[in-house]
């Protein structure tokens, strides 16, 4: 047989006065622990599901942050609800910082596997990947490519590492707007 606890008409609350956790729980087993400082947990994995777009907040009533994790039709999404920076952490430590202008920081390296290109521009105008073999940088589309050192009195240079390890320049272009090649 059921067991039901229903309210007709205004709020039902269910407080345990002893200072002491509240456990809920099936079949003899605990499923969601309230403990006296209102922390909870959950035995098991927590659904949230409803037609449209569910979501999930979490806000911090101190600085009004609210985290978001939403299902949109047929796209996933993670992030801030307010005017917040968003973080993703890996082993308790800030990896990625996406701030609220849409900034991204990496704590760390970016990695990317073979053949896989770091596209820049609305069409991919500008690529940059490594075969396995061999480096690329490629420019697509409109416009010219244009590398520039923006340092006073700075100079580009194009270098190959020796067999001994040194970096020997094959072209050097000076401030000066001349330029040497080979060290000639």
């Amino acid at each position: 047989s059921n067991s039901t606890i229903s309210n007709a008409t205004g709020t039902l609350t269910i407080n345990n006065i002893a200072n002491s956790s509240m456990i809920l729980g099936t079949n003899n087993t605990t499923a969601v622990t309230i403990d006296n400082s209102q922390n909870t947990t959950f035995a098991g994995d927590v659904y949230v599901s409803a037609s449209g777009s569910p979501s999930f907040r979490v806000t911090d009533t101190t600085n009004t942050v609210t985290g978001k994790f939403q299902a949109d039709d047929t796209v996933g999404k993670v992030g801030t609800h307010t005017n917040h920076s968003f973080q993703l952490f890996s082993n308790n430590t800030t990896a990625l910082t996406i701030d609220t202008s849409q900034n991204a920081t990496f704590a760390n390296h970016v990695i990317m596997a073979d053949s896989k290109e770091l596209r820049l521009g609305n069409n991919a105008d500008l690529l940059l990947y490594h075969n396995g073999s061999n480096s690329y940088l490629d420019h697509y589309n409109t416009g010219e490519l244009y590398i520039r050192n923006r340092r006073t009195s700075g100079d580009i240079l194009i270098a190959t590492r020796a067999s001994n390890g040194d970096n020997v320049p094959c072209v050097t272009f000076n401030s000066a707007g001349s330029s040497t090649f080979g060290g000639k």
